[in-house]
C-alpha cells in the first residue's frame, strides 16, 4: 500500500512543475524541508524559499525543453504508522531523449492530517549534472546551461 501513495505523490508533484502549480507543491511538503545534495544538507524554511526552489525547477524544465520527468518508486519502507521512506529513480527527457543521466534519490514522507508530505529529500542530482538548477542568474550560468539544446551534450 505504501508503494501506491508514494508513487502517486511523486507523479502529482512532478506534474505540478510542468503545470506551474506551486500550490500543489507547497501542500506536498512540510517546512522546514531538509534537502541533501552532493553530501551537503540544507533546509528550506520559508514559503518564499520554497517558491524560489519551485520556480527554479520550472525554469530549468522550460529552458531545457524537458517534456517528461519520469520518477519510479522503489523499495518503500513504512518506518512508522505515519512515515515512509522510499527510494526512486528519475529520468529527465526532452521529446524522448535523455537530457542528463538518470539518477537515484530518496524521500521521507510523513502523514499530516490526511495528506502525505515530504520532510526530507536526498537527491542524486549533482551540481555537475545540471548547473542551471543551482543558479537563477543568467550571468553566472555555465555555457552548457545557456545553450539552446543541452540535451545533445549530456
Amino acid at each position: 500500500m505504501a508503494e501506491i501513495f508514494f508513487q502517486q505523490w511523486l507523479d502529482e508533484v512532478g506534474d505540478a512543475f510542468f503545470a506551474n502549480q506551486f500550490d500543489v507543491y507547497e501542500n506536498a511538503v512540510t517546512l522546514p524541508l531538509e534537502i541533501v545534495s552532493d553530501g551537503h544538507a540544507s533546509q528550506i524554511e520559508t514559503v518564499d524559499a520554497l517558491r524560489l526552489k519551485f520556480d527554479t525547477w520550472v525554469d530549468m524544465l522550460r529552458i531545457h525543453r524537458v517534456t517528461d520527468m519520469i520518477r519510479i518508486a522503489d523499495s518503500i519502507e513504512r518506518v512508522a504508522p505515519d512515515m515512509v521512506v522510499g527510494n526512486y529513480r528519475t529520468e529527465i527527457l526532452s521529446n524522448g531523449a535523455r537530457t542528463m543521466p538518470p539518477f537515484a534519490s530518496a524521500m521521507t514522507l510523513q502523514k499530516r492530517g490526511n495528506m502525505w508530505r515530504a520532510t526530507r529529500v536526498t537527491t542524486g542530482m549533482t551540481r555537475d549534472q545540471w548547473p542551471l538548477f543551482f543558479t537563477r542568474n543568467q550571468e553566472t550560468q555555465t555555457d552548457r546551461a545557456r545553450r539552446a539544446d543541452p540535451a545533445k551534450d549530456l
